[in-house]
């Protein structure tokens, strides 16, 4: 078996932990799966920004609309109240809705992080020399059987031994 060559064989994950081989490193896909793990994160944290401001925003209406509300309160409290009262669960239903995706999108993120599992592992130098000859010995033992097969004794006589 040449060096440059590639042996493969079928084993299941639960053997792969027993050491005999490496997985292979491919910098390529590394590299990409950081860079998608920072962008990942920078957009995990430009979305935390925008959150945190709209939250200040919405709190400083809320302020706004409390000023009004007193004002309106004073001077009739028949409608206003029940309008006010409708807002109030209306609002409180949106600040529920707007919690969720929160959660779901930070979910996305932490299952993204996983790194794939290498498909190519590198056989360790002992593992590899006993495969190259275990593979060679089938190699003579088959050449040894095949000279056997071409090998030709010379045949008995089938004359009489008197003369």
């Amino acid at each position: 078996m040449s060096k440059d060559s590639k042996d493969w064989f079928y084993v299941c994950t639960a053997h792969l932990k027993q050491g005999f081989a490496t997985p292979a490193v491919d910098e390529a896909a590394v590299a990409a799966a950081e860079k998608e793990r920072q962008k990942q994160a920078e957009i995990a944290r430009v979305k935390a920004e925008y959150e945190a401001k709209q939250k200040a925003k919405r709190d400083k209406a809320k302020d706004d609309d409390g000023k009004d509300k007193d004002e309106k309160k004073s001077s009739g409290a028949g409608i206003g109240g029940w309008i006010n009262y409708l807002k109030g669960s209306t609002e409180s239903s949106s600040q529920d809705d707007k919690a969720k995706p929160t959660t779901a999108s930070t979910s996305s993120v932490t299952s993204s992080n996983v790194a794939p599992e290498s498909k190519e592992w590198i056989l360790h130098r002992t593992v590899y020399n006993h495969r190259c000859e275990l593979k060679q010995q089938a190699a003579r033992e088959k050449a040894k059987a095949e000279q056997w097969k071409q090998l030709q004794f010379p045949s008995a006589p089938t004359g009489s031994l008197s003369k």
